[in-house]
């Protein structure tokens, strides 16, 4: 099973390394045949030649900015500024445009794009924002994880103001949506108090709060669940509250919270689509990007691929885990 994990892991991270010797978005990504306005075709290739139509010269191409600039084998160079945009009536279609020096218009070709061709432009972008995707997910485990224990530790407190905030808290945060929770540090706390912080930061303060107000709930009913005569029998060796409980209750929490856990996980991964609403460039914001601008749901099919990956490590690395907790303990018995 750990194989598994590590051949899904690669086929994301062997993408990721190419991205740089990608495509910069559609604008320049001449590769292929190209179909002229009189049928002639030119073909750009990976490696900068170029085939052109019958009445060219062939030879290779340079990208220059917002000039394209074909050199035959003669030695001969032409300088066209370019275009590309969406065919209104094929969104999956584009249409490059070819200036001359004076404005007019030189010459005017179309593409078309199958599904296969289209999603490899798409998914380049798309990997690249799965990266912002991911780190939100870890930030926001690293700090709501540990940051739920004192929250479910003070909602079982004797101290009744601490019991009080720490049962708020959680009853205020896991009752109102995530996305009005969102809304309200980013947009409010600037209005109110001048508070600032950047979309990406606002999206892990809120998301670390609100599931540390879940995690804090998994983690009290696990610690209930705890035979009480355990922390009797620890009371009667002279084993002190604090002993007690981290080295006796909580090992045996650990591996009954771990399902619950792992369940709120996989919805922490899917939340963070929410992130897009204030203009995080995470996957579901770089997939509504072209599907916007194409009319073509390719990307959000793209995009549902990369989260059930996601998903399904998550669910591997947390029967794996809940195994090995298993024969540790057993071994400790």
């Amino acid at each position: 099973m750990f194989k598994k994990v590590l051949f899904i892991l690669l086929l994301l991270i062997l993408p990721l390394s190419l991205i740089s010797c990608g495509t910069n978005g559609v604008k320049n990504n001449f590769t292929g045949n190209w179909e002229g306005s009189k049928k002639e075709v030119a073909s750009f290739e990976k490696d900068g030649s170029f085939t052109a139509p019958a009445y060219w010269d062939d030879g290779s191409y340079v990208v220059d900015g917002d000039y394209l600039i074909i050199s035959s084998e003669s030695g001969d160079s032409r300088r066209y500024k370019y275009e590309i945009e969406t065919d209104q009536k094929k969104p999956k279609n584009y249409i490059l445009r070819l200036y001359n020096e004076d404005g007019t218009r030189a010459y005017e070709f179309k593409r078309n794009k199958n599904f296969i061709e289209y999603g490899l432009i798409l998914l380049p972008q798309m990997l690249k924002s799965s990266l912002v995707t991911l780190q939100l997910f870890l930030l926001t485990l690293l700090f709501s994880l540990p940051l739920g224990l004192p929250f479910a530790l003070g909602g079982n407190s004797k101290i009744l103001p601490l019991r009080w905030i720490c049962k708020t808290y959680v009853w205020l945060f896991r009752g109102t949506p995530l996305l009005l929770q969102l809304f309200f540090f980013y947009f409010f706390l600037p209005i109110a108090f001048d508070i600032r912080f950047s979309a990406f930061t606002t999206t892990v303060i809120t998301f670390s709060l609100n599931y540390a107000a879940y995690f804090a709930e998994i983690y009290r009913a696990g610690i209930e669940s705890i035979d009480r005569g355990q922390r009797e029998a620890a009371r009667s060796l002279g084993v002190s509250k604090t002993r007690t409980m981290f080295d006796i209750i909580l090992p045996q929490t650990i591996k009954r919270i771990l399902p619950p856990v792992t369940n709120e996980s996989i919805t922490l991964i899917k939340d963070t689509a929410l992130a897009f609403t204030i203009s995080v460039a995470e996957l579901m914001k770089a997939a509504r990007t072209p599907v916007n601008r194409d009319g073509d749901a390719t990307a959000f099919a793209i995009a549902a691929a990369i989260y059930l990956v996601f998903t399904f490590v998550l669910t591997v690395l947390s029967r794996r885990l809940e195994t090995r907790f298993s024969r540790h303990l057993a071994k400790g018995e």
